[in-house]
């Protein structure tokens, strides 16, 4: 096996995962719950890791990537918004894939979704929701039932009552569709009209894969795994 050059981890929502690269290439891979146990497994000295930052936040607007370490997260002041580090290089690395790229990318981080309007290698403003940790609330998902969804982006005044409408029948996927048209409903401004990236774990890949689809919305996915490998990449050449 070749041997490392650097290695670079990334950490979030009680899991990490971790590369060693050489030559610009990946040689090794290795995931756990934390950076350390990471670090461990790939027998990593002095690792690059991305997680919550101690420093303070860039305002935006703001390049996706800085000129020193560490990463941090990005914050908007009106509205209060703010995107979080590991956020920032999944959309890093989705960038760098696509050159000149610019758009919207839907992150799926945790309990939260982020819209991030992104223009010429920046972050120019941020829209997020709690839509997973509302899922989780309600029991919903993880399949998105279409005509629900359809019915709360044209009218998500109705989002309780299709809420009780899934409790009432014992239909996560009815709550799921309620959900996610609802917010597809309130950041209507943001994707309209736009190219669209999404960077979300499976079930969620799929269900705002679906929900964009019913709107004939310009849709590229991409993993959190593949852009966070290639965003650790960028980041430690951006900041070298």
């Amino acid at each position: 096996m070749t041997q490392a050059d650097w290695f670079g981890i990334e950490e979030s929502a009680g899991a990490a995962i971790g590369w060693g690269y050489a030559d610009g290439a990946v040689v090794s891979e290795a995931k756990g719950v934390n950076a350390a146990e990471v670090a461990a497994l790939l027998d990593a000295d002095d690792p690059l890791i991305v997680t919550e930052a101690p420093a303070a936040d860039q305002k935006t607007p703001a390049k996706l990537l800085p000129d020193t370490l560490p990463l941090t997260g990005i914050a908007q002041g009106n509205p209060p918004d703010r995107l979080p580090p590991v956020a920032r290089l999944r959309i890093a690395g989705f960038q760098a894939s696509r050159p000149n790229w610019d758009g919207v990318v839907c992150v799926v981080l945790g309990a939260a979704t982020h819209w991030v309007q992104i223009s010429a290698e920046e972050v120019v403003s941020l829209h997020s929701t709690l839509t997973p940790q509302l899922a989780g609330a309600v029991n919903a998902g993880p399949q998105l039932d279409s005509e629900t969804c359809e019915e709360a982006i044209s009218r998500p005044e109705k989002l309780a009552s299709l809420l009780h409408r899934a409790a009432l029948t014992s239909s996560p996927d009815i709550a799921l569709g309620a959900l996610i048209g609802a917010e597809l409903a309130a950041t209507r401004p943001y994707w309209l009209g736009q190219q669209i990236g999404l960077i979300a774990p499976a079930p969620w890949s799929d269900a705002y894969g679906a929900a964009l689809v019913l709107q004939h919305a310009p849709l590229t996915r991409d993993t959190p795994e593949e852009t966070a490998k290639i965003g650790l990449a960028m980041l430690r050449h951006a900041t070298a």
